[in-house]
């Protein structure tokens, strides 16, 4: 007996954050009422993820038209179909007579619950209905009204799932012996497969205690290089990995995932600056940092242009400061640290090397401070506000 199908009404907060989710619901039938369209039009203007998402959805709903008229529903990729919906009338003697079909949660839920009514009269192929949401206020209405509900959750990542970078492998004790004599020993049958650059702790099956960290690479675990990085020493084994990858240059893309307080921010800076200040392999640091308040909006900070910028960038210059034994003003003075907003930039039509140097231009040499403001400068009136769909980069060039 195959899967029975169900059907899902879903609310508009749904497709305003996981504007791909009407690809999400596999073979089974997804339901927009009227009021879910027309609340996409009222967030369709803007520059934020939400506008962006229901602009998204719009158009996916207008490609979907090609194949036939939503009323009657168009299939999808996934073997689903997409339906409108404007069954929003209330029967009489109904629970929904006591509430207000002005508001526009109330009305979706009315959808849902004259869909699960006419499923119910049928005796073949009864289908379930599941009111479909992000707005605890609208679940607990649906269970109160005896419409079955769901929380729409498709951003939850559990951590334990991602790819770690790193696994335990027990050996024999010839094994990890060969491994310190040649510095390296063939990968075993069973990781042949193995993405390159993963760590391996080699653990003698004998002796927890004789045991050696490895590196995959072209089919053979090798030795750590172990490379200094401005002269800081990594506390466990998952921060040596950390260093061993950002002090090759040959990786290019490193990604760091870890709580806050594992160090993620202050070995990526000291692996730059080694590499930046004391081997002159790159010109500069760059580090971007997205304006995401938490809590309460911090608002405009006084000052200048800087002065708002480093608030964002604290955490990186309290690192920097740990690092260069509080000299980062020094640096700051003679031009060497600087930062700059990169949505200054956005809309220039300029290769990557001249987008650089456009943001690198303010700290090449000593700053002219006597320099006279243009007519330009002077007209300029109260300074935009900084918002979460900002960039702001520290730009740290070498001596």
């Amino acid at each position: 007996m195959g899967k029975r199908q169900k059907i899902f009404v879903l609310d508009t907060n749904v497709l305003l954050h996981d504007a791909e989710c009407l690809k999400k619901f596999e073979d089974n039938e997804v339901i927009l009422s009227i009021t879910v369209i027309e609340e996409l039009d009222k967030f369709k203007k803007g520059s934020e993820e939400l506008n962006r998402n229901a602009r998204h959805v719009l158009r996916e709903l207008f490609s979907l038209m090609k194949k036939g008229k939503l009323c009657d529903g168009i299939k999808t990729e996934a073997g689903g179909i997409v339906r409108t919906e404007l069954n929003c009338i209330t029967p009489p003697n109904d629970a929904f007579a006591s509430l207000s079909m002005k508001i526009a949660d109330n009305r979706i839920l009315l959808v849902a619950h004259n869909l699960n009514q006419q499923e119910l009269k049928k005796e073949k192929g009864r289908k379930s209905v599941i009111f479909v949401s992000r707005d605890v206020n609208a679940l607990v209405k649906a269970s109160a009204l005896g419409v079955e509900y769901d929380f729409h959750n498709s951003e939850k990542v559990n951590i334990d799932e991602l790819y770690t970078g790193w696994k335990e492998k027990g050996v024999e004790n010839e094994i990890i012996d060969e491994f310190y004599k040649n510095k390296s020993v063939a990968c075993p049958e069973d990781m042949k497969g193995a993405p390159p650059n993963l760590f391996v702790l080699l653990k003698d099956v004998a002796s927890n205690q004789h045991s050696c960290i490895a590196r995959h690479s072209n089919g053979l675990l090798c030795k750590l290089e172990n490379k200094p990085a401005w002269d800081l020493a990594s506390k466990n084994i998952q921060q040596t990995m950390a260093l061993e990858l950002l002090m090759n240059p040959e990786i290019k893309i490193v990604t760091l995932v870890g709580q806050a307080g594992t160090g993620k921010t202050l070995l990526a800076l000291a692996a730059g600056l080694e590499q930046v200040i004391k081997k002159s392999l790159y010109e500069k640091i760059l580090v971007m940092r997205p304006l995401i308040p938490l809590g309460k909006e911090l608002g405009t900070p006084p000052g200048d242009k800087e002065d708002k910028l480093k608030v964002w960038m604290s955490p990186i210059f309290d690192n920097l400061g740990l690092l260069l034994k509080g000299k980062v003003k020094e640096l700051e003075e003679i031009g060497e640290c600087d930062v700059v907003n990169e949505n200054e930039n956005v809309g220039k039509n300029e290769e990557v090397d001249e987008y650089e140097d456009v943001n690198v231009k303010n700290v090449d040499g000593k700053r002219d401070k006597k320099r006279k403001k243009s007519k330009k400068e002077k007209k300029i009136k109260k300074p935009r506000r900084i918002t979460a769909d900002d960039n702001i980069n520290l730009l740290f060039k070498k001596k």
